[in-house]
C-alpha cells in the first residue's frame, strides 16, 4: 500500500474527505503517535543501531548525536575509537561512562587536562528540537570517532 492509498483508506473508514483541512492537519501527528506507540509496546530488535558517523571535535566538550541512521530515542552506549581518526572496525573501543552534567563540570572545568574522554552527560534533550546533545569529560584532545549504540526513530512514514 502506498502512503496516497493509506490517506485515501483512512479518510473513507473515518468519513471524510482526504483534502479536508483539518484531516490533512492532524494525519502526520496520527501517524506519529501510532509509530510511538508500536516503538513503546514492541521490543523491536532492529532499532537497536551503531552509528559511528560522527567524530568529537578537538578540544570541544560538545557532541551531538547523529542522525545519519536514525533519531536516538534512547542511548545504551558510547564509546570513542583510539587513536584519534580511527575507524571503529580498525581501532579501540573506549566505553565511556554516563555520568551527570555535575559530575562533568566538577571533575574536567576547564580543557587543562584534555585526553581521551572517559565519561559522557546527557546537556538536553528537546524533542521539539530533535537535537540530542552529550558533554565528554575530559574534554577531547583529537577529533576521535564515536560509535553510539541505542534505539532510533525511524523516519516517520507521514515524512
Amino acid at each position: 500500500m502506498t502512503y496516497a492509498e493509506y490517506v485515501a483508506t483512512l479518510a473513507t473508514m473515518v468519513v471524510i474527505s482526504s483534502s479536508n483541512t483539518d484531516f490533512v492537519t492532524v494525519l502526520p501527528s496520527a501517524i506519529d503517535y501510532a509509530e510511538g506507540r508500536c516503538y513503546r509496546d514492541l521490543d523491536l530488535i532492529n532499532l537497536t543501531v551503531r552509528d559511528s558517523s560522527a567524530s568529537t571535535g578537538a578540544n570541544d566538550r560538545n557532541f551531538t548525536l547523529p542522525t545519519s541512521i536514525g533519531t536516538f530515542q534512547i542511548v545504551d552506549e558510547v564509546a570513542v575509537i583510539t587513536p584519534a581518526g580511527t575507524a571503529p572496525e580498525a581501532g579501540t573501543r573506549n566505553v565511556l561512562i554516563p555520568v551527570s552534567q555535575a559530575v562533568i563540570d566538577t571533575i574536567f572545568p576547564s580543557i587543562t587536562g584534555a585526553g581521551v574522554p572517559e565519561m559522557f552527560a546527557y546537556i538536553s534533550q528537546s524533542a521539539i528540537s530533535d537535537q540530542k546533545n552529550i558533554l565528554f569529560g575530559p574534554w577531547p584532545s583529537a577529533a576521535y570517532r564515536v560509535e553510539v549504540t541505542g534505539k532510533i526513530q525511524w523516519t516517520p512514514l507521514s515524512s
